[in-house]
């Protein structure tokens, strides 16, 4: 499945009000009237009266070939664009009509109809992914931190297409005149991903984002569900998917947890993620069960200190050992890997327990005045500025002392 990360055809706003009022493009602008001929007026209003008489198909052919081709250079060409999308959109041929909205975009990347054309977006990527809904917090069982390798997916009641032109996106889709000949996903979330990139500040926005992370989540692509879900809780602090952005981003972070013989990092955000969503949504119905994930965590940090402890010790580095045994019994005094750790030390020489810094075998995710990279400021103490150097001496340039 593909990445959907390129911004090459997204324009801010004063972009956008600079190519709608010509003065970016400026060849092509050029060319361009500012009045409509009588014409091409009444070409559009043949157009209207067959879209009014459901007549789609004629007013398809009126507003493409009779409006929006032969009056390209004129204002017009605007509205028989997103009309021609429209008719499209009727005749349920959804591949087509995408591809006229993402023309009526490209050329007039301030249309008026960009709210219409987001709206219409969302509705087929949603036909195209069989109409899913998105994932919540309830739809996902706590990880299992004993063997992270058998998690279980989220359980919704929506079914995965099971047409292999789904599964394969190479193979044509001769069957089905609603999708696309190939990739219909992909389709999909290229549609999703024009609407929060085209139309940050509409609507549907933050709608898009979230069904395509919960898209990527049910695929088992915890990676790319990460990154959205992270874009979310950093451009839509006020959007009411917040919530669930923060439970299932630990969730996804959690599930690419490999063990205590790899990475911490994933653990670390994670946690990071729990005490944020304890602090910012104190009264969730699940508040004890994230308690109680979050003392999981604890121990599966323990495990990550007590896995350093057997690697040095299959080592054969003593002080390395007695140097981990501390750790463990400083940060976790009454867990279980404590109670080893103190066993473990009894059995090192004195000489071999001098304190040293740990050399970890990865570096700790640092705090900072953020939840995660990119979340709500002010959940975590702000880092300690830097002091500021004193001010050097005065000295005198070009002249010898006196």
């Amino acid at each position: 499945m593909q990445q959907l990360t390129s911004t090459d055809e997204i324009h801010g706003p004063m972009e956008r009000f600079a190519i709608a009022a010509g003065f970016k493009d400026g060849e092509k602008n050029k060319k361009r009237q500012l009045v409509n001929p009588p014409a091409a007026m009444a070409a559009y209003k043949r157009g209207e009266d067959l879209f009014k008489a459901k007549r789609f198909v004629e007013a398809e052919n009126v507003f493409w070939k009779e409006t929006a081709e032969k009056y390209a250079v004129y204002p017009i060409r605007e509205d028989a664009l997103f009309m021609t999308g429209e008719c499209l959109f009727f005749e349920q041929n959804y591949a087509k009509a995408q591809d006229k909205y993402d023309l009526c975009i490209k050329e007039y990347s301030a249309t008026r109809h960009l709210d219409e054309i987001s709206r219409r977006k969302f509705e087929i990527a949603r036909v195209w992914l069989k109409f899913p809904d998105n994932i919540t917090a309830s739809d996902v069982k706590p990880v299992n931190f004993d063997d992270p390798g058998r998690n279980p997916p989220p359980q919704t009641t929506w079914q995965e297409p099971t047409d292999w032109t789904y599964r394969i996106p190479i193979l044509p889709n001769l069957t089905d005149s609603k999708r696309p000949m190939f990739d219909t996903e992909g389709r999909a979330l290229e549609a999703l991903k024009s609407i929060w990139l085209n139309d940050p500040t509409g609507p549907l926005a933050d709608d898009a984002l979230m069904l395509s992370a919960s898209f990527y989540l049910r695929k088992g692509d915890y990676t790319e569900a990460d990154h959205l879900y992270e874009l979310l809780r950093k451009e839509f602090p006020k959007s009411p998917h917040v919530e669930n952005a923060y439970v299932l981003g630990a969730y996804v972070k959690l599930m690419t947890y490999q063990g205590p013989e790899y990475d911490p990092t994933p653990l670390r955000e994670a946690r990071k993620l729990r005490e944020a969503t304890l602090r910012l949504y104190p009264k969730r119905p699940d508040h004890d069960r994230m308690l109680a994930e979050l003392k999981k965590m604890d121990l599966a940090e323990a495990a990550q200190l007590w896995a350093e402890v057997a690697y040095r010790k299959a080592k054969n580095e003593p002080k390395g050992v007695a140097i981990w045994c501390k750790e463990v019994i400083k940060k976790y005094p009454n867990s279980d890997y404590a109670v080893k750790a103190r066993e473990e030390l009894a059995k090192i020489k004195p000489e071999d327990k001098q304190d040293f810094a740990p050399a970890r075998k990865y570096e700790e995710t640092p705090k900072t005045g953020k939840a995660a990279v990119g979340d709500t400021p002010g959940v975590f103490d702000e880092p300690v500025p830097a002091p500021k150097k004193a001010p050097p001496a005065t000295e005198t340039f070009g002249q010898n002392p006196m």
